[in-house]
């Protein structure tokens, strides 16, 4: 293509956008290139570039905002390009009525350099203006999304995931997004949705490194398919996920913990690791497995961001709990054994060094603060880099130092908080919610448990239960003391706590070993009961199930049993008579969960971790019964489960089998429901305690009897008795994280993004006028009342391939590579909840591409009417409406959530009249402020609009140069709002912001309108 003066031109090394040669040096080989940044004064931004660096564009990509020079003012007049023509000459789209052909040098594109907006100032000064519609969708799309990222903090998951957001889970996404190192582990009992959080904290990472994202997420088998499940439908991460991708498009791996040794090489340096269970995977750090968990743990110290969930408190599980701490500070948590004893003794002094670390704040008196450093000291704590700091930070504080430095002081508290938090404050990177905790409104959320009912199986009264004759058993192995070990005894009532039939195969293999041959009499006696005894139980069980699904149609049944055997023979025994049960299978989600059909799910131990089996109306039927709290818990935390979204949904009911004779099945069962409260309310914040309680007292049971359970009763119960005790320690232990989470803070933020959730309708009409009638998106309705937006090649006005590249998340592309459209969306919250469909809002990469193209576009930048009103005037009076879009902006995701928080962005608008003056006349305001009206619809009408406009017929600005010349206009409005804009960020720097914020803080002009007042 042969270049010339006015010849447009792109170069993809030197600038973004299309400029124009305004000047050849043939001598040098060079051009000058002008880029209309401005109608004020266009081609005023000029570069030189060599020929060989610049390519000539004989066409514009279809839809390209031009501006052209029209009429005899030779005003400025936007159009659309539409393709060439013949004769070198382009076809421009002003309106449906009206389109003309230019010259390629007589197009100017709008293009900003190396800006990301336009000046409202200059268009508006130079007369560019644009249609009244597109400058009210612009506006009103700018303050809908503006008011988003207000609510959310832009934290964008929060908003664009398909999740109904729940304050305890905000706080566990705020605090980890709040902190610079993001290391933690999340320890919500199990049901409260730490899965949810993750997701959250997943697609928040996606959003925020995009193509730079690489993320693992380590898993038990059974729960990869879930993990991919959850990511998919509720976190609309499916784009970047597909195990079939490349490895550049495959951003999100969801492996087991054992596939970490032969990960891709791809995902060697992961952005972020996640591992779920994280107690399992801690396990591997003490077994023969432990290269599993070491490369793991390397995984997670590469990562930038580390999440290990957990459900299991810390109390009795300290091994564990420093295992999952070392993966994410191992410089602070060793795996030695000098690195249990650190741990042990932070555990031991959790609620001191927490006090130490509240204490230690610039707030606190230097009085306050002397006794703190002596209480550091006191802990004699080898710690090189602290005792350093306490010594450089005494002086500062010393009553009788006169030369004491407070920036200094303030510094050496905060270095010394950070460093004391990080390596000794337990709760540092630990993040708990539970339920029934202080201001806590989490069993809202839940099911909840209903009634508890123990169910006896018949038992013959003319011979000893199993029961019975297992502590007689007992007795007489402790008593003759002929067995070397008597743990076998505990085994045996596992066995039978488990089935008659578990307990006979234990009883046979007795029968075959040397030593118990002497009572092989007793276990003969014992076996002759065992099939009366299982076939007892089974009917109860059966006739309990069978009348409960009669009374509950709609309602489904899990059955928990021990073995794999014990589960077998009871499914298979229900499957003779019934075609709605499923017997679970270890490592792969039933059919149970999502098929009607199906209204009884058996499930061995294996089914008691990982699965999520709520629903409307459930029974678990407890077939067997463990000495584990912790396995009980576990069991109803499948069923009693994060369901806010679910409407209808009934508490859950739970059944214990015993036998009819009493003894320790029975009085077993009794604690559990009657003492403990297991079935009642959960106690997840103290099962470990208590599993330690009953550990201690095995030796008790086996010496004493079966009837031991009754001290362990009196030692529960009461306001002096254990549990009352471990929930007094638990409250306090929230007493210190309510401090550092600020949970007054967390609901008002809650609040902030449910009224934003309220108010989602009317924000989506703004968004959707701005996408379907300004830019010329497509919209098509798609089932269950969500629709699609679709790119239009030759109709939308905006690049595709710019569009697309920006577009990580959320569009189709069997729809067609030149005409994508987006995946179904709704502003619905509860709607995506139900369909899976992407909300439309603030974080979804296809919204926040508008947005930036909308900053980047003078569609509706600026736009100018005549209001004639019927009051008489001695002269025309003209006013302008300033959108200002005021944010600090930083680089830092983390800091721009906190610039959020402190400067909430906001879109400010306000009227100037002639002098340059905000305008506060009410009346004035009120007819200023009126909704725009070209109509007059009857003689009694107060008013009627004229919009300013260039065309073939008319140029409206001939008009206004009736009443105002165009230097003047030029000149009053460039006086205006330049000075406008001085005294707005002065206002701002003096009233709101700290010196620190001065450089972040953004003010852009992106909207105005002119509106002249002429009388009637």
């Amino acid at each position: 293509m042969k270049l010339g003066v006015g010849s447009l031109v792109e170069s993809k090394k030197h600038f973004k956008g299309i400029g124009k040669i305004i000047e050849i040096s043939v001598e040098h080989q060079t051009a000058k290139i002008g880029f209309f940044t401005s109608p004020k004064t266009p081609y005023d931004s000029v570069i030189e570039l060599k020929g060989s660096e610049i390519n000539g564009k004989e066409r514009l990509f279809e839809k390209t905002v031009v501006y052209c020079r029209f009429g005899p003012l030779q005003s400025w007049r936007m159009g659309f390009y539409d393709g060439q023509r013949p004769n070198n000459k382009h076809l421009i789209y002003f309106s449906n009525a009206e389109s003309d052909t230019f010259d390629i040098e007589d197009l100017f594109v709008p293009t900003p350099l190396n800006r990301h907006s336009f000046s409202a100032l200059d268009f508006i000064a130079a007369r560019a203006t644009t249609s009244v519609k597109h400058y009210i969708n612009r506006t009103k799309f700018i303050d809908s999304y503006i008011k988003q990222r207000k609510a959310c903090r832009s934290i964008s998951s929060l908003p664009s995931s398909a999740v109904n957001l729940e304050a305890h889970q905000l706080s566990v996404v705020m605090q980890v997004l709040s902190d610079p190192k993001q290391k933690y582990l999340l320890g919500d009992e199990v049901g409260l949705g730490k899965t949810i959080e993750a997701g959250f904290l997943i697609r928040e990472h996606i959003l925020e490194k995009k193509n730079n994202s690489v993320i693992i997420v380590f898993t038990p088998d059974a729960l990869v398919d879930q993990w991919k499940s959850e990511l998919v439908t509720k976190f609309h991460l499916e784009d970047v996920m597909e195990d079939d991708f490349g490895d550049d498009e495959q951003k999100i791996l969801v492996v087991p913990y054992t596939d970490a040794i032969s990960i891709t090489k791809h995902f060697e340096s992961p952005t972020m690791v996640v591992v779920d269970e994280g107690h399992n995977l801690a396990n591997f750090a003490w077994s023969d497995e432990s290269d599993v968990y070491n490369k793991i743990s390397n995984l997670c110290n590469e990562s930038t961001t580390t999440l290990i969930l957990s459900g299991t408190p810390i109390s009795g599980n300290a091994k564990s709990f420093l295992a999952m701490l070392h993966c994410l500070s191992p410089e602070n948590y060793h795996l030695t054994q000098k690195g249990i004893e650190d741990f042990d003794f932070k555990v031991e002094s959790r609620q001191q060094l927490a006090g130490i670390y509240e204490a230690l704040s610039i707030e606190t008196d230097d009085f306050t603060l002397e006794g703190v450093v002596a209480d550091i000291e006191a802990l004699n704590l080898d710690d090189n880099r602290l005792i350093e700091l306490l010594d450089k930070l005494k002086p500062e504080i010393d009553f009788f130092n006169d030369e004491k430095n407070e920036e200094l002081r303030n510094y050496l508290v905060i270095q010394i908080k950070n460093h004391f938090g990080e390596k000794y404050r337990l709760f540092q990177r630990f993040i708990r919610n539970r339920r029934g905790a202080k201001n806590s409104s989490i069993e809202q959320l839940f099911p909840g448990l209903g009634k508890a009912d123990i169910v006896e199986w018949a038992v013959n009264d003319d011979i000893p239960s199993l029961d019975e004759q297992l502590d007689d058993f007992r007795s007489i192995v402790v008593g003759e003391n002929y067995v070397s070990n008597h743990e076998f005894i505990l085994e045996l009532l596992d066995a039978l706590l488990d089935s008659p039939n578990e307990l006979a195969k234990k009883l046979n293999i007795l029968k075959k070993q040397d030593e118990f041959r002497k009572y092989n009499e007793i276990i003969a006696f014992a076996l002759e009961s065992i099939n009366d005894e299982q076939t007892s139980k089974d009917i109860s069980a059966k006739k309990y199930i069978d009348e409960w699904l009669l009374e509950n149609p709609e309602g489904k049944v899990t059955v928990f049993c021990g073995e794999s055997s014990v589960a077998d023979n009871f499914f298979r025994l229900i499957e003779q008579s019934r075609d709605d049960v499923e017997r679970h299978i270890p490592l792969s989600l039933p059919e149970f969960i999502h098929n009607d059909k199906i209204h009884i799910l058996v499930l061995d131990k294996n089914g008691e971790d990982g699965l999520n089996l709520q629903g409307s109306k459930r029974l678990a039927i407890h077939y067997s019964l463990p000495r584990s709290i912790v396995r009980i818990e576990q069991r109803i935390g499948r069923l009693n489960r994060y369901c806010a979204t679910d409407i209808g949904i009934k508490p859950i009911e739970n059944m214990l089998l015993v036998p009819s004779s009493g003894g320790f099945i029975a009085n077993w069962a009794r604690l559990l429901v009657d003492t403990i409260g297991v079935f009642t309310e959960t106690t997840a914040s103290i099962q470990l305690v208590l599993e330690e309680l009953l550990k201690r007292e095995e030796p008790e049971l086996l010496e004493s009897g079966f009837n031991r359970l009754e001290f362990i009763k009196e030692t529960l119960s009461g306001d002096d008795g254990l549990i009352a005790k471990e929930k007094k320690k638990v409250a306090d232990q929230e007493v210190w994280q309510e401090m550092k989470y600020g949970i007054a803070e967390i609901k008002a933020f809650s609040h902030n993004l449910q009224t934003s959730d309220v108010d989602s309708e009317e924000s989506h009409q703004h968004i959707q006028k701005w996408i379907k009638e300004s830019l010329k998106f497509n919209v098509k309705k798609t089932e269950n009342n969500c629709f699609v937006y679709q790119y239009s090649l030759g109709r939308t006005r905006l690049n595709v391939d710019e569009f697309l590249k920006h577009c990580i998340l959320g569009m189709d592309f069997d729809s067609g590579q030149r005409n994508p459209s987006t995946k179904p969306m709704t502003p619905d919250r509860q709607l995506t909840s139900r369909t899976g469909a992407y909300p439309l809002r603030f974080g979804q990469p296809f919204l926040d591409t508008i947005f930036n193209f909308t900053l980047a576009t003078p569609i509706g930048l600026s736009s100018a009417v005549i209001r004639k009103i019927n009051v008489k005037l001695e002269e025309p009076k003209t006013f302008i409406n300033l959108n200002w879009l005021c944010t600090l902006e930083s680089e830092s995701s983390v800091e721009q959530r906190d610039l959020d928080e402190t400067f909430p962005p906001e879109l400010k608008s306000e009227w100037l009249n002639s002098r340059g003056n905000i305008e506060n006349n009410e009346a004035i305001l009120g007819l200023l402020e009126k909704p725009i009206k070209f109509k007059q619809l009857d003689s009694n009408d107060s008013y009627q609009d004229f919009e300013i406009s260039v065309s073939a017929e008319k140029d409206v600005w001939e008009l206004v140069n009736q009443f105002i010349d165009p230097s003047e206009w030029k000149e009053i409005i460039e006086t205006q709002l330049s000075n406008r804009e001085t005294e707005l960020i002065e206002e701002l720097i003096s009233e709101k912001l700290t010196p620190d914020q001065f450089s972040k803080l953004s003010v852009k002009l992106v909207s105005a309108m002119s509106v002249t007042l002429i009388g009637g």
